[in-house]
């Protein structure tokens, strides 16, 4: 894998991770990269719930990502 996100020419072993428990995100990579994933993003709760989500996700990930 060699792309910007992971420094020019990085091309070691990478480690994927689900959730498994409340407060991660859905997908995490080496530690760096979180991915949450949403299905029926439509209510004005759920998208505030993101927002909170993404805020506590900041802090604790360098890149957050969400898949909808």
């Amino acid at each position: 894998l060699s792309s910007p996100i992971w420094g020019s020419d990085y091309s070691g072993p990478h480690f994927f991770k689900k959730k498994v428990g409340r407060g991660l995100v859905d997908i995490k990579i080496d530690d760096e990269i979180g991915i949450e994933l949403k299905l029926h993003l439509r209510q004005k709760t759920k998208i505030n719930r993101l927002v909170g989500q993404f805020v506590d996700y900041l802090s604790a990930y360098s890149c957050v990502m969400l898949e909808k």
